[in-house]
């Protein structure tokens, strides 16, 4: 529903009539918590952005942070009409508050960055990281066929195939080419088989991020015990396929969201 693109330009025009016409500052108000009854480094938050001409509402956020959950801050932030201060709409933050923070870095970059820079370099792997790296440029992730949402297509579960796969799609999204690949465990093999039969068409290929990768000996001649772990890997993938598709992921979310709201 939101357009990183779009928003980029919208932050932008924000933050200069911030700086330059607002009639109401920001504010933060921290909430300390109980030491010895939180985790450490906890805290609560509340958040009022502020109001610029022109635009007929105001915002207030709350959210609590606590640095050793995923994700580290969850909150409300909730959108008020100016004239009347009826609320137009109540939002889940965390989200929301990513895909700002991640922007923001891209649009200091952007602003700041030397001309010639061409290499940005993102501290940490969280949240964050992860947004930030979606703000410098596009990513994708996908389900392979049979596992997660996506159907089966009744080819043979091998690492060419699903690499025909894989090519198939970023030429069906017109993913822009070069191309850096990342894959876990099993993943390794299907990039490998990738970079082996659709890599030397020119430039396409800008680098392969391989985590934790399975060896051929693990795959090839697994022991008992790698059985069984690949065995119930593959059961857990496809339960969770199958309810997914029907809807109970969903259910349970919004059972817990609408639990919270009645707290």
């Amino acid at each position: 529903m939101l357009d990183p693109p779009a928003l980029l330009d919208a932050l932008r025009e924000a933050f200069a009539a911030y700086s330059t016409d607002r009639s109401v500052d920001a504010m933060r108000v921290p909430v300390p918590l109980p030491a010895g009854q939180v985790p450490p480094g906890a805290s609560g938050m509340l958040l009022a952005p502020g109001v610029v001409h022109g635009i007929p509402a105001y915002s207030v956020k709350v959210h609590a942070k606590f640095p050793g959950s995923d994700p580290a801050i969850r909150g409300l932030l909730v959108l008020h009409d100016l004239a009347t201060g009826v609320p137009l709409a109540v939002m889940e933050s965390s989200y929301l508050t990513a895909l700002r923070t991640g922007l923001v870095g891209a649009l200091g970059a952007d602003v700041l960055a030397r001309p010639t820079a061409s290499t940005v370099a993102i501290i940490g792997a969280g949240t964050q990281g992860q947004a930030q790296l979606a703000a410098f440029t596009t990513t994708y992730s996908y389900d392979r066929a049979g596992l997660g949402w996506s159907a089966a297509n009744g080819q043979p579960c091998l690492p060419q195939a699903i690499a025909a796969d894989l090519h198939a799609i970023l030429k069906r999204l017109k993913v822009q080419e070069p191309y850096i690949l990342v894959a876990h465990s099993f993943g390794a093999y299907v990039l490998l088989a990738y970079a082996q039969h659709f890599g030397h068409e020119g430039d396409r290929i800008a680098g392969l991020v391989l985590v934790d990768p399975l060896t051929p000996e693990e795959w090839i001649q697994p022991a008992v015990g790698q059985r069984l772990r690949v065995f119930r890997a593959v059961w857990l993938t496809r339960t969770a396929g199958v309810l997914a598709a029907l809807g109970v992921a969903r259910f349970f979310l919004c059972r817990t969201w609408t639990s919270s709201q009645t707290i």
